[in-house]
């Protein structure tokens, strides 16, 4: 009954924006006094609300900085003052409308090439993905003709087109005539047109008509492409003659040398006036390559003509191939080509491949010359060298703790391979000791090595002597001893002695690990009392970390006196704590301790 007093009157609205990014809602206030608040929901799927905002008891809020292309759901909720919430409001929506952007096309004006005319554009902002139609196909046409284009943007968060003409031309062509002079025979005399693009459909008419002509004399011959892609034409004159002369063409086969080279020819009748075309122009070629000589009689009693092939080979250049044993240092290494005449154009290949190699390695090089006048070819092999490598080793200097202590190396270049070994081994010594160690590179484009020494050396171990003060039994006596880490070797020397003693009096202690891992040493002295009469036994202690502390005992806290009891224990470790019996009668005993001039806590047992 409070949900539905609480959810009485809620109705959400969506506001009109003044940004597209932001959106305004507002709703009807509850008429339940108790409300003091109210949660706006939002999430990006209709009924599924991944946020929540508690506006306070107002009736609209404006959500800022909203995705532009997503669509938001919202609903309301009312809240009273213990935190009791009415069911949602209706559900409105929001879609974000996606962000303006203006595209450019360019390259809309082109010629034909055989290839896809594709156009160019633009955007701003920059770099959006752009698509394209043209006449309504996403493939950009190849024939000539106008296209009607339409760039339009792919983005989630921008929106924008742009539509233009593209403009593909007829690529230009050439046409060359042969068989412009021939002999009547009563049949039609067509002329040979040659296109360049090789193939092309020609139309020819002579004098206007495309039939050919049968009767002699002189005809207007004009040529034009008939293909949509293409455009080009020209016009000749076709000769009929009644007389007929044999004519031969001599030297057609010839050598490039750099001047023109003509062909002979032999008439019969002989020394007839003769007209020579080659591709359709009087001067004789320059350079390698085949043409059409046509040979045409313009003796007034004579017609002939001949036409044939002349052959330009070209002339054989000097190849030679330098710079084929590189080292290698990661870039492709390109083989030197020299030729005579200088500076010809000369391809090379690489097992083959027109890519130059990286790798070290041997490679068969094949190179020929690539020149309209020039031939020439030569094979060799190219050996890239390994490159030399560096490298540093770090960590040289350990400490024993009980594993594996291996050294980090660095290469120069990085992250090579290399193989690491210490004495001859490739396992990292674990004890101490010295280690020869050599680095090893192992990589099929680099050599190198280093040869250093690792030192482990000995571990710090803690030595603890206890019982110090013993009594007198007539035998030899030895203080207990304690290692950290335990069951350490350790030798001890009295006074200097390895013997222990077993006479009454005091001795200089020193005790030292005996272990190749560890080292470690204390000193302390060590008492051999007489046996007192028996008495009562207190155990007094304080922390190592004080020294040298003497002992002070008193019965009255008036006259004091210094203990000569010697401590029981002595260490190496500050955190240990150091204890000594004491025997006392009946009766007040008071103690306290000094270090340096300083008090030093004691504890009583």
């Amino acid at each position: 009954m409070r949900c539905a007093l609480l959810y009485v009157g809620l109705f959400l609205l969506l506001l009109q924006q003044a940004l597209a990014s932001n959106v305004t809602l507002a709703w009807n206030l509850s008429p339940d006094p108790q409300v003091t608040n109210y949660n706006l929901c939002c999430g990006v799927a209709s009924g599924v609300y991944t946020n929540q905002v508690a506006v306070g008891n107002t009736s609209s809020y404006q959500f800022t900085g909203l995705v532009p292309g997503v669509t938001y759901y919202f609903a309301v909720k009312a809240e009273d003052s213990n935190g009791l919430e009415s069911p949602n409001s209706n559900e409105v929506n929001y879609f974000v409308p996606l962000l303006p952007c203006n595209i450019t096309l360019g390259n809309l004006n082109q010629v034909y090439s055989g290839q896809p005319a594709v156009v160019a554009s633009s955007t701003a902002p920059t770099n959006l993905p752009v698509t394209f139609s043209y006449n309504g196909s996403p493939s950009a046409p190849t024939n000539v003709g106008t296209y009607t284009v339409i760039a339009t943007v792919v983005s989630t968060t921008y929106m924008g087109a742009a539509t233009n003409t593209l403009a593909i031309s007829p690529a230009p062509a050439t046409i060359v005539l042969a068989d412009l002079v021939q002999t009547c025979d009563g049949f039609g005399k067509t002329v040979c047109a040659t296109s360049q693009p090789l193939g092309l459909p020609v139309v020819i008419t002579y004098n206007g008509s495309s039939t050919p002509p049968t009767c002699a004399g002189s005809y207007v011959v004009a040529c034009s492409i008939a293909n949509v892609n293409y455009a080009g034409s020209t016009t000749n004159i076709l000769l009929l003659n009644t007389a007929i002369a044999s004519i031969t063409l001599d030297n057609l086969s010839q050598t490039y040398d750099g001047t023109a080279k003509a062909v002979t020819v032999a008439t019969i009748p002989s020394n007839l006036a003769i007209q020579i075309t080659y591709n359709g122009t009087a001067n004789a070629p320059v350079n390698a390559g085949s043409c059409v000589v046509a040979a045409t009689s313009i003796d007034p009693n004579y017609a002939g003509s001949a036409t044939n092939t002349l052959v330009i080979s070209k002339a054989t250049a000097l190849l030679v191939l330098t710079n084929l044993a590189p080292a290698y240092d990661g870039t492709p290494k390109a083989a030197t080509a020299v030729t005579s005449p200088t500076n010809l154009a000369v391809n090379i290949t690489y097992d083959g491949s027109a890519t130059a190699p990286t790798n070290v390695g041997n490679y068969c090089l094949t190179a020929s010359i690539a020149d309209t006048n020039y031939a020439g070819s030569t094979t060799n092999t190219l050996m890239i060298r390994r490159g030399v490598a560096t490298v540093a080793v770090a960590g040289l200097s350990q400490t024993y703790d009980g594993t594996a202590r291996s050294v980090t190396i660095t290469t120069t270049p990085s992250n090579l391979d290399a193989s690491i070994t210490y004495s001859g081994s490739p396992l990292a010594p674990s004890n101490s000791g010295s280690y020869a160690v050599v680095c090893t590179i192992v990589d099929s484009n680099y050599n190198g090595s280093v040869t250093n020494t690792l030192t482990v050396a000995q571990a710090t171990a803690t030595v603890q002597l206890c019982k110090l003060v013993q009594a007198w039994s007539g035998n030899p006596c030895r203080p207990s001893v304690v290692t950290v880490p335990a069951g350490l070797n350790v030798n001890i020397s009295y006074d200097g002695s390895n013997q222990p003693p077993s006479d009454i009096g005091y001795y200089a202690v020193v005790a030292s690990i005996n272990d190749p891992n560890y080292t470690g040493t204390v000193s302390a002295t060590f008492r051999i009392k007489t046996v007192a009469p028996p008495s009562k036994l207190i155990i007094i202690s304080w922390s190592a970390a004080f020294g040298p502390v003497t002992l002070l005992e008193s019965t009255n806290l008036a006259d004091w006196v210094t203990n000569t009891d010697l401590p029981e224990t002595a260490s190496t470790n500050p955190s240990d704590t150091i204890t000594t019996p004491v025997a006392i009668q009946d009766g007040n005993h008071f103690f306290r301790a000094v270090a340096n001039g300083a008090a030093v806590s004691i504890g009583i047992n």
